[in-house]
């Protein structure tokens, strides 16, 4: 909510398609099933940016019958980005929420915590 979102949907309690209808833009972080279940909950004209994977061709299928345009990017990292989002950083426009902080010697532990799948924000490893 402190990011600007008008709702909150706890994914371990709540399935997202069964609340939400009438999406305008979905960008999914997740793909596979998620990426097809986001079909069902954009309108027609609307729009799903999978960042995973490209999309599947029954998924393509499914989202031009429901008249939803499904894309997939691929991220680039460059030195001009990476200095712009340094930018944000530093003054405030971006607010990183660091989840936890591991030394090197706890590299296994992070990876445990990121696999866990409950994490919310960025895993730090210190070196």
């Amino acid at each position: 909510m402190s990011l600007g979102a008008d709702e909150h949907i706890d994914y371990r309690a709540q399935a997202f398609e069964e609340v939400l209808s009438d999406i305008d833009f979905v960008l999914d972080p997740f793909g596979g099933e998620n990426l097809e279940k986001c079909i069902g909950i954009v309108k027609k004209g609307g729009k799903i940016v999978s960042l995973p994977e490209p999309p599947s061709e029954e998924v393509m299928s499914k989202a031009e019958a429901a008249g939803v345009t499904v894309e997939f990017i691929l991220v680039a990292s460059n030195g001009a980005n990476m200095q712009t989002l340094k930018g944000y950083l530093e003054d405030g426009t971006v607010k990183p929420h660091v989840s936890k902080t591991f030394s090197f010697a706890e590299m296994a532990e992070s990876h445990a915590e990121l696999e866990s799948g409950r994490t919310v924000g960025k895993i730090i490893v210190t070196v």
